[in-house]
């Protein structure tokens, strides 16, 4: 395990041992952020990409297409260049996190006295951030209610003329950023390819009766989908 840890733990372990810089508090601290903010957000996250996608069967074609195009000899993208070239659905992932993100809130607290367009905003006040508000905001992205992954593509969509995605912090920003935003995001894109790639579904309920349930993260309430093996 010294030479060759096989796990987040286990390297946290060893460098406690070799190097002491870390004590049992801050292990314990990181093994249980990991445990309680990197794995039931990503998985809502996926849950709430699928809503979307089981509505939209053209994107899922779209996102099928891709997969097709991009790893057709295998069952997942197996290196980080077959992933990266995995721009739409990406783009799918991103445009989840837009409109339903499972962090709506962020809770932050003024180290200083600072006045922010006129607002002044004593020292150690406590401020809770809406993210959804401006994520689903007109002035920042057009038709923005509507589920549209060509939004997040380089060459963009002729339809979007409002596209400002710094104001998205579903991951956080600042000193206070997401370390596991990357990790997220590719496995948001493998999850959506894969099950794209090797099924058609659609929802077993209606729309309206999926609901947004938060507890500690925002995640669908009664989302049942019909999932059919694709014939290839």
């Amino acid at each position: 395990m010294k030479e060759n840890p096989s796990n987040f733990l286990e390297a946290l372990l060893v460098e406690q041992e070799n190097e002491n810089i870390f004590s049992d508090d801050e292990i314990y601290g990181n093994v249980f952020s990991i445990l309680l903010a990197g794995e039931d957000t990503t998985s809502n996250s996926i849950s709430w990409a699928l809503f979307f996608l089981a509505q939209h069967p053209e994107i899922v074609e779209k996102v099928r297409t891709e997969a097709q195009e991009i790893y057709s000899n295998s069952q997942i993208p197996e290196t980080t260049q077959l992933l990266s070239k995995l721009k739409y659905a990406n783009a799918v992932a991103q445009e989840t996190i837009r409109l339903k993100p499972v962090t709506p809130n962020l809770y932050i607290q003024a180290n200083e006295d600072i006045i922010l367009h006129n607002l002044h905003i004593p020292k150690d006040t406590s401020i809770m951030l809406q993210n959804k508000v401006t994520q689903t905001s007109e002035q920042y992205f057009s038709n923005p209610n509507k589920f549209i992954p060509e939004r997040w593509l380089k060459n963009g969509c002729p339809m979007q003329q409002n596209h400002a995605p710094d104001m998205i912090k579903a991951f956080g920003g600042g000193g206070r950023f997401c370390p596991g935003m990357n990790l997220a995001m590719h496995e948001m894109t493998i999850a959506i390819s894969t099950i794209c790639n090797q099924f058609d579904f659609n929802l077993a309920v209606k729309p309206e009766e999926v609901k947004e349930h938060f507890a500690f993260t925002m995640f669908p309430e009664n989302l049942i989908s019909k999932l059919k093996n694709v014939v290839k």
